[in-house]
């Protein structure tokens, strides 16, 4: 092994283009660059710095605090610690690097990559294996063919991942393109959180507000503000201070909420808390039962069209068909299509309630038309920004490629959320089919309203509410 030394000034440059073996840089205190070499390389000195050609063997760089260190081509590992900035491009086999207090870029890397503190970091291309990123201020990956791991950055976009992601203690904000397997987020309160496509499942267990696309599996999501999400292949659990939208969930959905609340289908049953006060606006159509829970003080208009049965505290009545009951002054309004039971749970008693078959056909296929196109609308979510971050890696080659491999990815979520809206339009309409039914089968019961207030139930038939009506406008 043979050691060659250089004294460099201030902020020296170092350029090493080829590497035969392993590559290691370390920072000393020297105002030096020290070369130890196995085998021969050809060194030199250059207006732009030091640069050394074509190490036959493994190569072992010592150089100042301040240096930056730019490489191209690496045949085995490459090592990187203590200074200022590195850049690594066609590495061969696994990369760390450690303590650089400017930025760190990355192309082409054939193996692993571990990241520890880091002003910054920019991956163009893709990462093969898998990659740890930790303690790094702003994060922009191309792409890991493998699994990714997040922990305490200020930001970090990422096009697309192979596998599994984790994300920890994210300060600002996440954007994702397309996560092949499960993407995870904790501990990150204040992050902004938008992505495109998840194939498995989703947890964002706390974050300011999210934004998500298409998700394969189930999905659990926390925020502080506003969740919006395009389509949940399985179950969900959402629960938010702001607005909630949803435009398809497969499976059950569990939702909490503190302001608007639109759901376009869940294909399975739900179960909704709520303040329900004189601001809240919430709409849901729901292919299975539906369990809401009603606070002491709830302000609310409940308008629901029902497929099975309806319970709760002094109701007007529990058969199928159309139901309203007004809690408070009435001033929230949620509207519900339920093809299963409808339950309203908690001892508040409501203000008036009245149920009936008056209007079931025309208001469900209005209702349930623009819940259909609000589903629609919240499912372009993924692709749209997708489409956005798949513009930002645009203008390299393994950009192309990434956002080839993207619309692959987001073609078959989007595939299977049609085949959801499907199924869900399929449900509407045998819902809506019932309905037609139950509504024509007893002459007794066509247009029919029992109304209750307090401990007294009124029932009318549609001649006499309409002969009420108009000798109520006559009065007038």
């Amino acid at each position: 092994m043979s050691t060659r030394s250089f004294p460099v000034g201030e902020n020296p440059r170092v350029m090493i283009i080829g590497c035969e073996g392993s590559l290691t840089i370390e920072a000393h205190d020297e105002r030096t660059v020290a070369f130890e070499i196995d085998g021969q390389a050809n060194i030199t000195e250059t207006d732009e710095g030091l640069r050394l050609q074509d190490a036959q063997d493994d190569l072992t760089v010592y150089a100042p605090h301040d240096a930056t260190i730019v490489v191209e081509r690496v045949e085995g590992d490459a090592a990187v610690q203590g200074i200022m900035a590195v850049e690594l491009r066609n590495i061969q086999g696994d990369t760390e690097v450690h303590d650089i207090t400017g930025h760190v870029r990355l192309e082409k890397i054939e193996g692993d990559v571990e990241v520890e503190q880091a002003g910054s970091l920019h991956v163009e291309g893709r990462i093969a294996g898998n990659a740890e990123i930790e303690q790094v201020g702003t994060v922009v990956i191309e792409g890991v063919d493998g699994e990714l791991e997040l922990e305490q950055c200020d930001s970090a976009v990422i096009g697309a991942v192979g596998g599994n992601a984790e994300a920890t203690q994210i300060r600002r904000e996440l954007r994702y393109g397309s996560i092949g397997g499960d993407l995870a987020v904790e501990d990150s309160p204040e992050a902004e959180i938008a992505g495109g496509s998840v194939g498995g499942d989703l947890k964002i267990d706390g974050a300011r507000s999210i934004e998500a696309g298409d998700v394969g599996g189930d999905a659990a999501l926390k925020a502080s503000a506003s969740i919006v999400a395009g389509s949940i292949g399985g179950d969900l659990e959402a629960a938010c201070e702001g607005t909630l939208m949803v435009g398809q969930v497969g499976g059950d959905a569990e939702l909490r909420a503190g302001g608007v609340v639109q759901i376009g289908s869940v294909g399975s049953d739900v179960e909704l808390a709520a303040s329900f006060d004189a601001s809240s606006m919430m709409q849901l159509t729901v292919g299975g039962d539906a369990t809401i829970k009603i606070p002491d003080a709830a302000d609310v208009t409940i308008r629901a069209t029902v497929g099975g049965q309806i319970s709760g505290h002094q109701l007007a009545s529990s058969s199928v068909g159309q139901f309203t009951v007004v809690y408070g002054e009435g001033q929230g309004q949620l509207q519900l299509i339920v093809g299963g039971d409808l339950e309203l749970g908690g001892r508040r008693e409501p203000h008036a309630s009245h149920a009936g078959w008056g209007g079931v056909g025309r208001e469900f296929g209005q209702f349930g038309a623009e819940m259909g196109r609000l589903g629609i609308e919240l499912g372009r979510i993924g692709a749209e920004l997708g489409r956005e971050l798949a513009g930002s890696f645009g203008g390299s080659k393994a950009g192309a490629d990434w956002q080839q491999k993207f619309e692959r990815q987001a073609a078959k979520l989007a595939r299977a959320a049609e085949e959801r809206t499907r199924k869900a339009q399929a449900d509407a309409e045998r819902l809506a089919e019932r309905f037609a039914r139950e509504s024509t089968r007893a002459g007794d019961r066509v247009g029919r309203v029992t109304v209750r207030k307090g401990n007294r139930e009124w029932s009318f038939d549609q001649e006499r509410l309409e002969r009420i009506q108009r000798e109520a406008r006559a009065a007038a």
